[in-house]
């Protein structure tokens, strides 16, 4: 069993610092990973100078007046609009599945002229998903990620199996999205995969540091 999950639980509460507090203020990225009914709603936070990890929010879905169990999305807003509100906000990479309309009124809110702040990142192309949850587990290993010790998001780490692919890395191995235990699974992923994103989003704002300094510094990209 230990083969098919995702990531190391034991090394993950290994990375726990619940002592650790982000000052308001700070720069940070996030991850979105949403549900309507089913699955978890998760939005998790990465302090971009520490790699320090916690979730914003995780909502289980809630029965509502007509008998219907859906996700409170007036919460997931009230949420999102706190986060920009307490922080510096690089960049929220958020998987549009079911959100693309809540999606769409954070990026009229919160995108500045000529750069995205809330970035569409489908979880479903699925190469480019491996690609980034292997650098998450990675990261993981090496100790460049803390967290806050929250433990929804450590059940949703341990849940996370991995679901092998048809297509390989460079050196010719097999790659792997994450995926629950089985269809329809009350086992949770959505805060693992949300993390993952918000993983993304603190490379990506790396990165555009690098290319920032680097043009400063007078070098020339083609």
């Amino acid at each position: 069993e230990e083969e098919s999950m995702a990531f190391d639980r034991t090394r993950w509460a290994e990375l726990a610092r619940s002592d650790y507090k982000v000052a308001p203020g700070a720069l940070v990225v996030g991850g979105f990973d949403g549900s309507v009914s089913e699955d978890y709603t998760a939005l998790v936070l990465t302090e971009v100078a520490t790699g320090h990890q916690w979730p914003a929010g995780i909502w289980a879905p809630e029965l509502n007046a007509k008998g219907e169990w859906e996700i409170d999305v007036a919460a997931v807003d009230a949420a999102v609009e706190d986060v920009f509100r307490l922080y510096n906000v690089w960049r929220l990479n958020a998987d549009p599945f079911y959100w693309m309309e809540q999606l769409a009124a954070w990026a009229g809110r919160y995108n500045r002229p000529g750069r995205e702040v809330v970035v569409s990142w489908r979880t479903t192309e699925l190469r480019r998903m491996a690609l980034a949850l292997l650098d998450y587990r990675t990261a993981i290993t090496a100790g460049e990620v803390t967290h806050n010790g929250d433990p929804r998001f450590a059940e949703h780490m341990g849940n996370a199996r991995k679901h092998m692919q048809s297509f390989v890395d460079d050196n010719g191995e097999r790659m792997w999205t994450i995926s629950k235990d089985r269809q329809g699974s009350p086992f949770k992923i959505d805060a693992a995969m949300a993390g993952c994103l918000s993983w993304r989003a603190r490379l990506e704002a790396i990165a555009g540091w690098a290319l920032a300094d680097a043009r400063k510094a007078g070098w020339f990209f083609v």
